[in-house]
C-alpha cells in the first residue's frame, strides 16, 4: 500500500508558535493518536544524555533509550501526553511504519497523511504536526536543513530556534503559503530574527535570540513562559505565571485552608509547618529544631566561620546564599 504524497495543510497558532488552552488539547489528542498508531518514539534530551519519555530514566545511546520505552505502555503515553505542557513533542523518525497495516513511510508528513486516508484518524491539521523529527540512527543531523552538529545537544537547541514552525506550510501571520519545509524554514527564520521585542525591565527593543540574553545576563532572568516572552528569574514564578494568566499548569489547593501550590513539595512543606507544626529536623550541635533540611542547611552556616558565598559582581564572601543576595540588591542592582 503506497502512502499519498498530498501533505496536510498546516497553520501556525500564533506569533510565539505557542498554543492557548485549547490549541493544547488539540496538540494532545493529536500527537497520542499519531504515537498509538505508529513506531515513532517520543524522547526527551537532558544535555548530555537521553531521557525516557516516560519515566524520566537517562541513557547515553539512542538505542539502550529505544530499547527501554518498549517497556511502557499506551497507559503511560495517555497520562504523559495529558501532563505535556510542550507545544512541541520530540520524535525518533528513524524507523517510521504504521502498527495498523505495517507499511513503511518516508516522514512524518507522509505517516500523517497515511494514517487519515487509509486508516481514518480524526487529525486536526489547523493546528499542525507538533511534533519535531528527529533521525536518532543519522547522527546529530537536522532533517529539515541537513545541517550537521557535534552534539544531540546543538542539534536540539538548532531545531528549537529554527524550526519550531516548520511542520506547518502556511504563514498565519503573512497568509503566504511555502512548497516544502525547506522554504517555510527560510521564511520562518528570517521573521524569527527581525522581529524586535521590548524588554521589560529597561525598554531596549532587541530581536528574540539577543532578548534571551539579554535578560539572562544582565537581568539574571534565564527562565522564558512558554506561551508569551514574559522571562522569570526562577522555574517557580514562571511555573506560577502560567498557571496564573495562561491557565497551563494545574495547582493543587491545600486541604487545610484556601492557598494553593505548584508544586506538591512546596504543599507538603506548608502543611508541616502550619498545620501541623512539625519540626523533625534537628541541629546535631545546638538542637535546633526546624522543618526540613533546607532551614536546617541555612542554620548551620551560624555554626561555619568560613564564609563560601562569593558575589558575582564584586567578590565579598558571605555565609549564606540569603546574605549574598541581601548584598547583591542593595549594592549592585
Amino acid at each position: 500500500m503506497k502512502a499519498s504524497k498530498k501533505k496536510p495543510r498546516l497553520t501556525r497558532t500564533d506569533k510565539s508558535n505557542k498554543p492557548d488552552t485549547i490549541s493544547l488539547d488539540i496538540i494532545r489528542k493529536n500527537t497520542i493518536q499519531v504515537l498509538e498508531k505508529s513506531t515513532i518514539i517520543p524522547f526527551r534530551w537532558l544535555r548530555t544524555c537521553f531521557r525516557c519519555f516516560y519515566c524520566y530514566e537517562m541513557f547515553d545511546k539512542p538505542e539502550t533509550l529505544k530499547s527501554h520505552q518498549t517497556e511502557h505502555t499506551v497507559q503511560d503515553l495517555h497520562k504523559t501526553i495529558n501532563n505535556y505542557c510542550e507545544s512541541l513533542v520530540t520524535v525518533d523518525v528513524s524507523d517510521i511504519s504504521c502498527k495498523i497495516c505495517f507499511v513503511k513511510l518516508d516522514d512524518i508528513f507522509e505517516l500523517i497523511n497515511h494514517l487519515v486516508i487509509y486508516h481514518e484518524l480524526e487529525f486536526s491539521n489547523e493546528i499542525g504536526i507538533n511534533m519535531a523529527p528527529i533521525k536518532l540512527d543519522d547522527g546529530a543531523k537536522c532533517v529539515f536543513c541537513s545541517s550537521v552538529f557535534k552534539t544531540f545537544n546543538h542539534l536540539i537547541l538548532h531545531m528549537d530556534r529554527y524550526h519550531k514552525g516548520c511542520f506547518k506550510s502556511k504563514c498565519s501571520i503573512c497568509g503566504k503559503n511555502f512548497k516544502s519545509a525547506k522554504d517555510f524554514c527560510g521564511h520562518v527564520q528570517k521573521q524569527f530574527l527581525e522581529d524586535n521585542l521590548k524588554c521589560s525591565q529597561c525598554d531596549l527593543y532587541l530581536n528574540y535570540g539577543v532578548l534571551r540574553s539579554h535578560m539572562r545576563e544582565v537581568h539574571g532572568m534565564k527562565y522564558k513562559c512558554l506561551s508569551c516572552y514574559e522571562f522569570f528569574p526562577s522555574h517557580y514564578k514562571r511555573s506560577n505565571h502560567m498557571a496564573d494568566t495562561h491557565d497551563r499548569r494545574k495547582k493543587i489547593k491545600c486541604a487545610h485552608c484556601s492557598r494553593s501550590f505548584i508544586f506538591r513539595s512546596i504543599l507538603t512543606r506548608h502543611i508541616r509547618e502550619n498545620h501541623l507544626k512539625e519540626k523533625n529536623v534537628v541541629c546535631e550541635i545546638c538542637g535546633w529544631r526546624t522543618f526540613g533540611k533546607h532551614e536546617l542547611a541555612n542554620h548551620m552556616a551560624r555554626h561555619d566561620t568560613v564564609k563560601r558565598v562569593r558575589c558575582p559582581t564584586c567578590d565579598k564572601t558571605f555565609k549564606t546564599n540569603k546574605y549574598m543576595k541581601k548584598h547583591y540588591i542593595k549594592s549592585h542592582e
